[in-house]
């Protein structure tokens, strides 16, 4: 729809009438909270009166100096800037890869979205029965940092170039939905919207500053001395931004301390720890001290 000035002006009109069906129902239907509180950590945060909640502002401040918060802070904007980076030249790399069919190119890109929602749906499921933040956010950016590789050179084999695309959406997508969650882990009692909230706006100015860089980049290739192949600098911008991420995510270490309540609660009704997930909290909580 959006290949001209008229498909664009179609997909606005549809995007504008969702929204307003949306709203709509949003408006008559939302409730302050559910009926009764989704965890046990919830429940105890709503016992002490940690409702209220300071303004956006003061908010942002209070988290950025939480020990702990900024290694899956600069994870989810790494993820959101690589994501949203290659979804946005994902025609241009296909058309240099050698793809001419505009419906191939078409099924690629959308095969590219399907794989970030199916691998967030799989390694987001893993970490939230096993809680293993670091290790599954380390793994998706190694992982990402390998499947960049391919997209580098100029003439690699099309098959090549569209498993790396699809694998890159697998690995790199589930970066955000998990660190969002680890964020309100190391975070905990602080509003969970809040937290959302901080890391959707830097992710998105990130990416709103990411984007034309990448574009200028895009127009300059990197020599390596006795090969034929050039290496395209925007991919390899994608790549040091990973690679970065990596790094710096390497250093967490923070204690899970929704997790933490919810096993001690769990261990205090049931008598054991055998709970999805406690074991591992329960051990690092204990090393901890």
């Amino acid at each position: 729809m959006a290949s001209s000035a008229e498909g664009l002006a179609s997909y606005f009109s549809v995007i504008a009438l969702s929204a307003a069906v949306l709203a709509t129902g949003a408006f008559f239907q939302f409730q302050e909270r559910p009926p009764t509180p989704p965890s046990e950590s919830a429940a105890a945060r709503a016992a002490r009166g940690d409702d209220d909640v300071d303004n956006f502002l003061v908010t942002a401040r209070k988290l950025l100096a939480t020990p702990g918060f900024l290694p899956p802070l600069i994870a989810f904007v790494a993820s959101i800037g690589v994501s949203n980076v290659v979804s946005a030249f994902i025609e241009e790399t296909l058309k240099e890869a050698g793809f001419l069919s505009q419906g191939t190119i078409d099924v690629v890109g959308a095969g590219f979205q399907a794989a970030i929602v199916i691998g967030g749906i799989v390694l987001g499921g893993l970490v939230d029965r096993t809680k293993q933040y670091k290790q599954v956010t380390l793994f998706c950016f190694a992982g990402s940092v390998l499947l960049l590789l391919p997209l580098v050179p100029s003439d690699m084999p099309k098959p090549l170039v569209v498993v790396s695309l699809l694998g890159l959406g697998a690995l790199i997508g589930p970066v955000q939905p998990i660190n969002a969650e680890l964020a309100v882990e190391v975070a905990y009692p602080a509003d969970e919207n809040s937290i959302e909230a901080l890391q959707q706006l830097c992710g998105n100015l990130f990416s709103a500053l990411l984007v034309p860089i990448a574009e200028l980049a895009a127009h300059n290739e990197l020599r390596v001395p006795g090969q034929h192949a050039a290496l395209h600098a925007d991919t390899v911008l994608l790549g040091l931004v990973a690679l970065g991420a990596l790094g710096y995510f390497s250093t967490f270490d923070a204690t899970l301390k929704r997790s933490a309540l919810d096993c001690d609660a769990a261990a205090t009704a049931d008598g054991n720890v055998e709970v999805s997930g406690c074991d591992a909290v329960f051990v690092d909580d204990r090393d901890n001290k």
